[in-house]
C-alpha cells in the first residue's frame, strides 16, 4: 500500500482527535501541525529542492490556493486568516513540543476544529476518521 501525504495527515488529524479526547492537549496541538503540514505538502508537491520548510511551505500553500480557489470555496476563512490559523498552531506546535509550557484545551480544540476543516478543504471529508 503506498501512503500518501494526504493519508499521513489524516492519521495525524486522528490521533490528534484521541489525544485530546484523552486530555493531552499539547501533543494534540502538535500533531494538528503536522496534519496541517502534510496536508499543505500533498497540495502543493514537492520542494522544488531540498526539503519544505514551514515557512516556505506555508507561503507557498497560500500561493497556490490563491490561484487554484475562489474565496467561496475557501468560507468562511479568507486567505489572510487561514494564514493567521496555519501560523497560531505551527506556535502552539513549537510551544508544545520545544517548552515545558502547556497548551490548553481550547487552543487544541481550536486547532483541531480549523484542521480538520483545512483537510476535508484539501482533500475530502476526513471528520468519519476522527
Amino acid at each position: 500500500m503506498i501512503v500518501t501525504f494526504l493519508t499521513k495527515a489524516r492519521r495525524s488529524l486522528e490521533a490528534a482527535g484521541i489525544l485530546g479526547n484523552t486530555g493531552l492537549y499539547s501533543d494534540s496541538a502538535s500533531r494538528c501541525y503536522y496534519a496541517l503540514f502534510l496536508g499543505m505538502w500533498a497540495f502543493v508537491g514537492d520542494p522544488p529542492k531540498g526539503r519544505w520548510k514551514h515557512d516556505g511551505l506555508r507561503k507557498v500553500f497560500l500561493g497556490e490556493l490563491r490561484e487554484g480557489m475562489e474565496q467561496e470555496d475557501i468560507k468562511p476563512y479568507s486567505l489572510r486568516e487561514i494564514n493567521k490559523e496555519i501560523r497560531v498552531i505551527y506556535s502552539l506546535r513549537r510551544r508544545a513540543d520545544y517548552s515545558c509550557e502547556d497548551v490548553e484545551e481550547a487552543d487544541a480544540e481550536d486547532a483541531l476544529n480549523f484542521s480538520t476543516w483545512l483537510l476535508e478543504l484539501l482533500g475530502g471529508d476526513v471528520r468519519d476518521e476522527i
